[in-house]
């Protein structure tokens, strides 16, 4: 009932990127996205290099097409790990946002920094 799609270039694959958090965020979708959801559900793990900003970013995303935030949610013991590895190894170089997709689920992604990822 679970499809998974993975978009990663292969220039990216060599950068450190910590796969704890993408775990983190995987398992919060699962959890909170596909769990609820009757039928079928799609997870999209995706990593792309951003530089709108500027200085050269590593995004990566997960999206899920889930049951979506539910109203008054309250950041969750996974979401908040994220969030404080993301400070602990980052400081404020680092984001992690969280939005509600318009054709129904979330998105999660982290954004760093590639110069502060270890090749």
């Amino acid at each position: 009932r679970l499809v998974v799609d993975i978009d990663m270039p292969p220039a990216l694959g060599s950068l450190g990127f910590p796969p704890l958090l993408l775990i983190s965020l995987v398992e919060t979708a699962v959890r909170h996205g596909v769990e609820p959801k009757t039928g079928s559900a799609r997870i999209e793990l995706a990593a792309r290099r951003d530089e709108r900003r500027g200085v050269p970013r590593l995004e990566v995303s997960v999206q899920d097409d889930g049951v979506g935030l539910a109203e008054g949610l309250v950041e969750g013991t996974g979401l908040a790990n994220v969030s404080g590895q993301l400070e602990a190894l980052y400081g404020a170089a680092a984001r992690l946002s969280i939005e509600s997709r318009a054709t129904g689920g979330v998105r999660a992604a982290i954004s760093i920094p590639i110069g502060l990822l270890a090749a």
